[in-house]
């Protein structure tokens, strides 16, 4: 979206030379086993079970905002961060590294 004047300039050439310094931070939540649940957890669509998971799950998005995990300094370089949480815990899988 720049006219073509302004990009014969040097100093767009200059900031055009470093890069994209788009920063994301993905936060995945992942859905730990409950006490309560057996092996019914995926078949389970009653009123009871699914208001179970969606509390659980709001509880453990609200510990994980808690943390703000993307507040963490993080490599310059990095364009890409990935942050997964279980339980309201922070935890590092293969996918994170």
């Amino acid at each position: 979206m720049v006219p073509d004047d302004k990009r014969r300039d040097n100093r767009f050439g200059e900031m055009a030379s470093y890069g994209c310094l788009t920063r994301m931070h993905v936060v995945r939540l992942l859905a730990p086993a409950l006490d309560y649940e057996d092996h019914s957890k995926d078949i389970d669509f009653s009123a009871h079970g699914i208001r179970r998971r969606r509390e659980a799950g709001y509880e453990d998005t609200m510990r994980t905002l808690d943390k703000a995990p993307w507040r963490t300094p993080v490599d310059e370089i990095e364009g890409f961060i990935l942050h997964e949480a279980s339980g309201g815990q922070m935890v590092e899988t293969a996918a994170a590294r």
